[in-house]
């Protein structure tokens, strides 16, 4: 009997074992798919964001996607829009979309405009002292025979080309993020991928890059308000600025003495968890670098990261 128990454990727990190692694999290769990812090098889509191409390979990680995002969802693009006017980042640009119309579209209600011009302008010939420095009277105020102009186009069957531009407001001018500094273009797909995700896990390295310091900091409250606002987010951030580090910090004492800014994300040492990853001869170690009630670390940085600050002023 004590064989025959022996002998059935022996085939039993081997099986068992098995089952719970593949369904682990499976468990972790669904969790692993489901990450967005977000790479270091964001893409710099062509001129016109209308055309650009929405199925090559890097259109997540290389951050494509967030200008489509941005072109079609007026909410997401409005939260982007009051990040860009704050008082912390304070670029004069704000962005719109445009419609954009074929020639053969305009082409119709173009000539029906310059017919009815024409007749107008017959009818004033004909009379007896018409005076031809008062053609205003014929072509009416140009502003409005503009926007007249424009809502029959906008109510005609034309299908217009939603195109996303950038508007510099203190010049009244439609530029595109070809023209402005490349740190637009690098930060625009970090903030989509904060500001529109719903109960996701996305991994993002250097989300920092291109940015002013100030800047770098001011992410720091984007990420603990997509993360710990309700919305249900994790993020995995790869980053070298100490600026995002020390705002998450700052806010965990806030949170901790009850000084957090009004507007602000509260958020704990438990909501945070600091790795710091160094090369080693046989592969890579991560330690964890925890934080205590004050945001303050319990340790010091391995190697004297984040240090330079300090050498550099003493």
């Amino acid at each position: 009997m004590t064989k025959s128990c022996s002998t059935s454990h022996g085939f039993f727990f081997p099986g068992v074992l098995r089952e719970i190692v593949n369904d682990s694999i499976e468990l972790l290769d669904e969790t692993i798919q489901r990450v967005r990812y977000l790479g270091p090098l964001r893409s710099y889509p062509q001129r016109h964001l209308a055309f650009s191409e929405d199925h090559d390979r890097n259109w997540f990680a290389g951050g494509g996607y967030a200008w489509d995002r941005l072109r079609n969802d007026s909410h997401l693009r409005e939260r982007v829009n009051q990040w860009l006017a704050g008082s912390w980042m304070k670029t004069p640009y704000q962005l719109v979309v445009r419609d954009l119309y074929g020639e053969e579209d305009l082409e119709v209600p173009f000539l029906e405009l310059l017919q009815e011009k024409e007749e107008k302008l017959r009818e004033s010939l004909e009379h007896e002292g018409f005076d031809p420095f008062s053609l205003r009277s014929v072509f009416g105020d140009p502003e409005r025979e503009f926007s007249r102009f424009c809502r029959e186009i906008a109510a005609s069957a034309a299908v217009p080309i939603k195109e996303l531009a950038l508007i510099d407001v203190a010049k009244k001018t439609t530029v595109s993020h070809r023209d402005v500094g490349i740190g637009i273009s690098q930060v625009l797909p970090v903030l989509v991928s904060a500001m529109a995700a719903q109960n996701e896990t996305i991994a993002i390295e250097q989300p920092e890059i291109h940015l002013h310091p100030a800047l770098q900091a001011e992410l720091g409250d984007v990420f603990i308000e997509a993360a710990l606002s309700g919305r249900g987010n994790r993020f995995i951030l790869e980053t070298h600025s100490e600026h995002l580090l020390l705002r998450i910090m700052r806010r965990i004492r806030e949170t901790t003495t009850e000084k957090l800014p009004k507007g602000c994300t509260p958020i704990t040492k438990d909501d945070v968890l600091v790795l710091y990853v160094e090369p080693d001869k046989d592969g890579a170690i991560a330690r964890e670098m925890p934080l205590n009630e004050m945001g303050e670390l319990v340790k010091a940085w391995p190697g004297g990261f984040f240090e330079e600050g300090l050498r550099e002023i003493f």
